[in-house]
């Protein structure tokens, strides 16, 4: 793995990621309550209003490329609700190494009507 990243000019580092707080959504916008969602090895249900969060206690993976670029840090989500399995990409950016140090990332994720991949953006 550290060839192939070193050959892409990146290599893959890990710190304490910052709060993550989320909101889950049905396709037509409505909130989805009693789901479980995982964060690497953590997990949490959503409330009655979709509301979840995790505390700043869990690994950040980000991938810091060599060269001019800034690092990019990546959080993947499983989610399970009535019977149904989701995955998701709590987003990700470009950033300092310390850009979200001490902050809360806030998202709102969309599930589809069929299981699979839900969508993640910015924002609560």
């Amino acid at each position: 793995m550290l060839i192939g990243l070193t050959l892409c000019g990146c290599v893959m580092h890990r710190q304490t990621q910052p709060e993550v707080e989320g909101r889950l959504v049905d396709s037509a916008g409505k909130p989805v309550p009693d789901a479980k969602i995982i964060l690497e090895r953590e997990q949490t249900l959503s409330d009655d209003n979709g509301r979840f969060a995790f505390k700043s206690q869990h690994e950040w993976i980000f991938f810091l490329p060599i060269g001019p670029m800034d690092w990019i840090y990546h959080t993947p989500l499983q989610i399970s609700v009535n019977g149904k399995e989701y995955e998701a990409d709590a987003g990700g950016g470009l950033g300092g190494p310390h850009k979200l140090e001490g902050k809360a990332y806030n998202v709102i994720c969309i599930l589809p009507d069929l299981p699979g991949e839900a969508r993640c953006q910015s924002g609560l």
